[in-house]
C-alpha cells in the first residue's frame, strides 16, 4: 500500500495544519472531531498501531515518558503502550515517540478517568476505524494528496510509514517486528525495498585490502622468517 516519501510527509503536514484551521467554523462535535482525528494521523504516524489497536487504548493503558535525549520537543514526550488482548494479534506493549499529540487530546478532553477513551468523541463515546476513515479521507481531499504525489492514500499508510521511517533511522527489524505485532515475514514482503535501501553502506564498501588484512608486498620487496639459528 501506498505511503509517503520524507519530502512527501512534510508538505502534507504543513497542509494539515491548514485543514484544521478551517474547521473552527464548524460545530462544536466537528471541530473537536476534526481536532481529535488530527492529533491521530500524528500518533498512528509516530506508534505504527493498527486502526482497531488505536480506537481502543483508553488512559490506563498508556504512559508518557520524557526523553532528555531528543532533539525536539514533539521527541522528547514517548509513550508505552498497552494493546488490548482482543485486537489483531493480541496483547502486546507498543513503544512509540510522538506521546505529545495523545497528550493534546487527553489534556482537552472532559473524560479523563482511567477507563475512558483516550480517542473519543465529545461525549465520550468512542471513535471507531469507519468515522476515522471518514475523516482521513476529507484531509487527503484537502490536501490533494492522491494527485499531488500520484498515489492512493488509505489510513494504513501511516503504518507504512512508521515502519519505513523506523528502519531508515536504524531500528533492527526484529526490534520493529516486535513493536509491530508482525513477524520477520512480513517485513521482508512488505519492506524490501526499503531494506535494501538500508543497505546501501554494507553494499557499497570497499576495502583496499582484502584478504588477511595487511599490506601487500610489491615485487622486489619479498621477505622470509628467519629461523631459530639466525
Amino acid at each position: 500500500r501506498d505511503t509517503w516519501e520524507a519530502h512527501e510527509w512534510s508538505s502534507f503536514a504543513r497542509k494539515l495544519r491548514d485543514w484544521l484551521n478551517t474547521m473552527d467554523h464548524k460545530n462544536e462535535n466537528d471541530c473537536w472531531d476534526a481536532f481529535v482525528a488530527y492529533q491521530m494521523v500524528f500518533f498512528l504516524a509516530n506508534t505504527g498501531l493498527r486502526l482497531g489497536e488505536c480506537m481502543k487504548i483508553k488512559h490506563k493503558d498508556i504512559q508518557y515518558v520524557e526523553r532528555f535525549d531528543a532533539p525536539n520537543d514533539l521527541k522528547k514526550l514517548c509513550c508505552l503502550i498497552k494493546v488490548h488482548p482482543s485486537t489483531k494479534t493480541g496483547a502486546r506493549e507498543v513503544n512509540g515517540m510522538g506521546g505529545e499529540f495523545a497528550k493534546r487530546v487527553r489534556d482537552r478532553s472532559k473524560f479523563k478517568s482511567k477507563n475512558h477513551f483516550l480517542f473519543c468523541h465529545l461525549d465520550g463515546s468512542p471513535f471507531t476505524t469507519k468515522q476515522f476513515r471518514e475523516w482521513f479521507k476529507k484531509m487527503i481531499a484537502f490536501t490533494n494528496e492522491n494527485e499531488r504525489c500520484g498515489k492512493v492514500f488509505q489510513p494504513y499508510g501511516l503504518r507504512h510509514l512508521y515502519a519505513t521511517t523506523r528502519l531508515q533511522n536504524g531500528t533492527s527489524p526484529q526490534a520493529l517486528c516486535d513493536n509491530m505485532g508482525v513477524k520477520q515475514q512480513y517485513l521482508t514482503k512488505h519492506y524490501s525495498h526499503y531494506l535494501t535501501r538500508l543497505a546501501s553502506d554494507d553494499l557499497m564498501k570497499m576495502n583496499a585490502h582484502i584478504g588477511l588484512g595487511g599490506k601487500i608486498i610489491s615485487m622486489g620487496e619479498d621477505f622470509t622468517i628467519t629461523d631459530m639459528t639466525a
